[in-house]
């Protein structure tokens, strides 16, 4: 197939083209619409998650409250058999394999007893969490922290334990295994895409949670990033820019309210965005296959049809109207028959050159007609000028034959006259009144 910017079948195709562009501009805006879908859903999901792990650390809070009052309860029943009381919370943590570790310390904050066994003093007076409890006599909660005995990053939750006297005898104390928190909180992740990130950070921009790569990335600050910036700036939303494993993402992201930090935190979502429009994308390719397949449909059949329906017909007007131009007015397109617009123009191509024939005619018929009339003036003409000879020639004659005559008699007489103008005067008298007829008739005869 070639194409000329000139011919009616490339026009053809142009219109089909010119038809597609806003198909393909509908296409792009669903897609658009898509992926402004998709990004609605991820801050939805983002939020309910948020919510689903306050509740979470709630319910956890509330029972390691729980637990840990129990506990107290024991030790204030056993506190003087600290081995009994390791093995006790040594049984305890396999149950519970949320805690990293369980124990007490007493009231100067040296270790007590320990489900994880340990061979040197330890003394937690320093801790913020035995602090708390000491000094509120109710239950404290830590900050994250490295474990001194579990060496593990942990939230050390803290009850105290008070004798039957109101003496304090010590502190409970249950690791929050960090991990564990991920692995609860941050349970979403098997229906993200792969790649995907979840992250906790505090309102001072410190890595509380993360996955994955936790062990690496907890406890790293972000308060100097453009992703803690954004976060902090309002309550949700959706920012494009690199997580705490400095890989850009588009992190979707909630503030919430934290009662094991006793503090707003913010749950962030990071996804590739290739993965987050991946949907939008497929969506997007499929229209734009389906439609290029529909174009070159509509070209082909635009192409080949025109040819049938279209072509076929203007082919059959210009050769009329190229015989018509070389003089051929008996031309016609033997179209017309239909009721379209092409059957239109053919019928008036038609009528045209019906009217053109019959107006030549007319003309030949005219010209005809100005010739026989032309040679029947030129006969009268030549009549006319005969008459005009001939009498011409008859008043030459006549003037000639009776003037000259009349002339000559008058000639005649006046010399008469002067012979005989003494001797005879009747005579010349009465020769005198002839010459006087003579001469009348002689006026009358040129007039």
């Amino acid at each position: 197939m070639r194409f000329k910017s000139g011919n009616l079948r490339t026009r053809l195709v142009g219109l089909v083209l010119l038809a597609v562009f806003p198909l393909a501009g509908l296409a792009f805006y669903t897609a658009y619409e898509q992926r402004q879908l998709e990004i609605a859903d991820i801050e939805g999901d983002v939020l309910t998650f948020a919510e689903f792990a306050a509740r979470d650390e709630a319910q956890l809070l509330d029972g390691t409250r729980q637990l840990l009052a129990s506990f107290a309860h024991y030790l204030e029943q056993q506190w003087s058999d600290p081995a009994e009381c390791s093995r006790y919370l040594s049984e305890l943590t396999n149950h519970y394999r949320r805690y990293k570790n369980l124990g007490a310390v007493d009231a100067q904050g040296m270790l007590h007893c320990s489900a994880i066994s340990y061979e040197t003093s330890v003394n937690v007076s320093d801790r913020p969490w035995f602090k708390r409890a000491i000094e509120t006599r109710q239950f404290a909660i830590g900050d994250y922290q490295i474990g001194l005995i579990t060496g593990s990053p942990v939230i050390v939750l803290a009850y105290p334990i008070i004798s039957s006297d109101e003496k304090l005898l010590g502190v409970a104390f249950a690791a929050l295994d960090i991990q564990w928190l991920n692995q609860s909180k941050l349970g979403i992740e098997k229906s993200l895409p792969n790649g995907s990130t979840i992250s906790q950070i505090d309102d001072h921009g410190v890595v509380l949670a993360h996955h994955p790569e936790s062990d690496t990335l907890v406890g790293r600050s972000l308060a100097n990033t453009h992703l803690f910036d954004a976060v902090r700036s309002k309550q949700m939303g959706i920012v494009r820019t690199e997580g705490p494993d400095g890989q850009p993402r588009l992190h979707a992201f909630s503030r919430i309210f934290s009662a094991l930090g006793n503090r707003n935190v913010y749950m962030l979502v990071g996804i590739p965005e290739k993965s987050i429009y991946l949907a939008a994308n497929r969506l997007l390719a499929h229209n734009l296959i389906l439609l290029g397949a529909v174009t070159l449909i509509a070209i082909v059949a635009t192409w080949f049809g025109g040819d049938l329906f279209v072509l076929r017909q203007v082919r059959a007007m210009v050769a009329a109207a190229t015989r018509l131009a070389n003089g051929d007015l008996s031309t016609r397109t033997g179209l017309g028959q239909g009721t379209g617009e092409l059957d239109l123009l053919a019928r008036t191509f038609d009528d045209m050159a019906t009217a053109l024939e019959r107006r030549e005619m007319e003309r030949q018929q005219a010209e005809k007609e100005l010739r026989n009339s032309r040679e029947q003036l030129r006969n009268l003409s030549s009549h006319l000028e005969s008459v005009r000879e001939e009498e011409r020639t008859r008043l030459a004659r006549e003037i000639h034959d009776e003037l000259g005559q009349a002339l000559t008699a008058l000639k005649m007489d006046t010399s008469w006259l002067i012979k005989h103008r003494v001797d005879e005067p009747d005579s010349v008298l009465k020769k005198t009144r002839s010459m006087e007829e003579l001469l009348d008739a002689t006026i009358r005869t040129v007039q």
